[in-house]
């Protein structure tokens, strides 16, 4: 089996792999933070955080060299893939003692549990599709990704703001911790069952005799 180089993933994807290791040891970013009275330590997702990175090397056994190989001049070697392979297995698809989900399903399991603040999302398009994709980032989202879990085209994301993908709007608002309707909120009924749009209404329509 040939496995992918830990820094040739995504960070985003690295980077949620980092923080579900550190719950598997019982830390979180805020307790860090509290421990070590480094402060923003869940910056270090985004940008070079020195002192935020050895905390995180350090809550993990590990050289924080090897969690941001990016970020320090290092040559990567088998010995650091093995470290962080027995780290984070769940990145690479390894075998753990219980059969891993899919990083992916784990990071959307997490998220929406984490409502965004929509109170400043705006009414109309194409604002409102622009702000869902940068909410979506922001949460460290791969678009891409998000698409091709359900099987559509990463174009169905680019053209949700005026075409209808139920589907679709279900698992963005999943992703952001919130109902679809809360985002599309002339797509839905008052029991928030998704209203087919106008084209698949007269698609649907027996002919007349």
């Amino acid at each position: 089996m040939t496995t992918e180089k830990y820094p040739e993933i995504p960070l985003a994807f690295r980077w949620h792999a980092i923080k579900v290791a550190l719950k598997k040891q019982g830390h979180s970013l805020t307790s860090l933070s509290k421990q070590s009275g480094v402060t923003g330590i869940a910056s270090a997702g985004k940008k070079h955080y020195p002192a935020a990175q050895a905390e995180i090397g350090k809550a993990l056994g590990v050289s924080e060299k090897i969690l941001f190989p990016e970020r320090y001049d290092v040559s990567w070697s088998q010995e650091m893939q093995t470290q962080v392979e027995e780290l984070m297995p769940g990145l690479f698809a390894l075998p753990e003692t219980e059969e891993p989900k899919p990083l992916f399903i784990t990071m959307v399991e997490e998220k929406s549990l984490m409502a965004v603040d929509i109170t400043s999302i705006p009414a109309e398009e194409p604002s409102r599709l622009t702000w869902v994709k940068s909410e979506l980032r922001n949460r460290g989202f791969v678009l891409g990704t998000l698409t091709s879990h359900i099987g559509v085209p990463r174009s169905a994301l680019d053209n949700l703001g005026s075409a209808r993908s139920p589907s679709l709007q279900a698992l963005v608002a999943t992703c952001l911790g919130i109902a679809p309707q809360a985002i599309w909120p002339e797509r839905y009924d008052d029991q928030g069952v998704a209203i087919p749009s106008r084209r698949k209404v007269e698609r649907n329509r027996p002919a007349s005799t």
